[in-house]
C-alpha cells in the first residue's frame, strides 16, 4: 500500500494487518499485566540490559529524557509488580531483580519483542484497554 507520509489512515491500516503471531502469548500477557505505557517498556529495556546496575529515577530520566516524577511512579509500580527491588538511600535507587524466574523470562522476552517489533508492541500497549477504561483511568485519583 502506498500512502503519503502525513496520512495516518494508511499507517493504521498497515498496522492492523500485522499478524498476531509476531509476539507470543506470554509477551501479550506480560504487556497486559505489567505495561500501561511506552515509557514503562523503555524503562524495562534499560533495566533488563543492566541488571546489576542501581538506578535512580533521575538516572533513567537522563537517558530517556522523560519526566523524573513520572519515571519514579513507573519504578514504584514495577516494585509492586515484583520486577524491581528498592535499595533505599538518600535518593531512592532501584535494581532489576524479578521475584521469580518466570517473571524474569517474560520480561526479557517482552524487551526482545520490543527491540524487534517495536511498532507492534506499542500498538499492543495502546489497544489492550477499552476506551471506557482509558477514560476512567484519566480521572483516577492517585496518592502522591
Amino acid at each position: 500500500m502506498s500512502c503519503a507520509p502525513e496520512s495516518r489512515t494508511c499507517f493504521t491500516l498497515e498496522l492492523a494487518s500485522m499478524p498476531v503471531e509476531l509476539i507470543s502469548a506470554s509477551v501479550r500477557e506480560f504487556l497486559r499485566v505489567h505495561v500501561r505505557n511506552v515509557t514503562q517498556i523503555e524503562i524495562l529495556a534499560l533495566l533488563v540490559a543492566s541488571p546489576e546496575r542501581e538506578w535512580a529515577a533521575r538516572d533513567i530520566d537522563q537517558v530517556l529524557r522523560s519526566n523524573e516524577p513520572f519515571v519514579a511512579q513507573q519504578l514504584s509500580e514495577f516494585v509492586a509488580a515484583g520486577l524491581l527491588v528498592e535499595l533505599g538511600g538518600t535518593e531512592m535507587r532501584y535494581r532489576y531483580q524479578p521475584r521469580s524466574e518466570a517473571l524474569s523470562a517474560a520480561a526479557a522476552e517482552t524487551v526482545q519483542a520490543y527491540r524487534t517489533h517495536s511498532v507492534y508492541i506499542i500498538e499492543t500497549i495502546f489497544k489492550k484497554r477499552d476506551p471506557a477504561h482509558s477514560f476512567a483511568e484519566a480521572f483516577r485519583i492517585r496518592s502522591k
